[in-house]
Order: C-alpha cells, then sequence, then structure tokens
C-alpha cells in the first residue's frame, strides 16, 4: 500500500536531519484518502504536484522491483539448466 522512500544526500558532511517521505503504490488510492476530486486537481496546483511526484516515484520503483523479478527469475532457470 505505501512505502517509505529515504532522503539522499550527496554531502555526507552535512548534518542534516530528514524524515523519509511516503509513498502510495496507487495514486488513485492516495488520491481518494485525501479527498481530492478532479475539479480540486485543475484548481490546486500543489495538489496536482504531489500526485503527480507520487506517480512518477511508484512507477520508478515498480519498474525497478520488476526488473528485480526477471533477473532473478532468469538465474533461477539458468541454474536449473545447469544442473
Amino acid at each position: 500500500m505505501i512505502f517509505l522512500l529515504p532522503p539522499y544526500y550527496n554531502d555526507f558532511g552535512k548534518r542534516i536531519v530528514k524524515s523519509p517521505k511516503v509513498y502510495f503504490y496507487d495514486t488513485g488510492l492516495a488520491a481518494f484518502l485525501t479527498g481530492v476530486t478532479t475539479e480540486d486537481l485543475y484548481k490546486k496546483i500543489l495538489l496536482r504536484g504531489e500526485l503527480f511526484e507520487n506517480y512518477v516515484i511508484s512507477e520508478i520503483i515498480k519498474k525497478s522491483c520488476m526488473l528485480i523479478l526477471i533477473q532473478s527469475y532468469s538465474i533461477s532457470e539458468q541454474v536449473m539448466e545447469m544442473k
């Protein structure tokens, strides 16, 4: 349903404490739970940006999970062929 994305720091010397961001795997569910309607998306730019950010991040996570699944499947398939 949800996942946490830890902050990325380019400079490890800084003492900045930031908490991870919470994202939803399903952007439609995120919009529903926040009570956003289609009219709100046209009126409130901030909501549109946050939901778009959630969509992009969740799609990147979904694609990377799919790549890991495909890689692990092909590795296990190669191991089975070796036996």
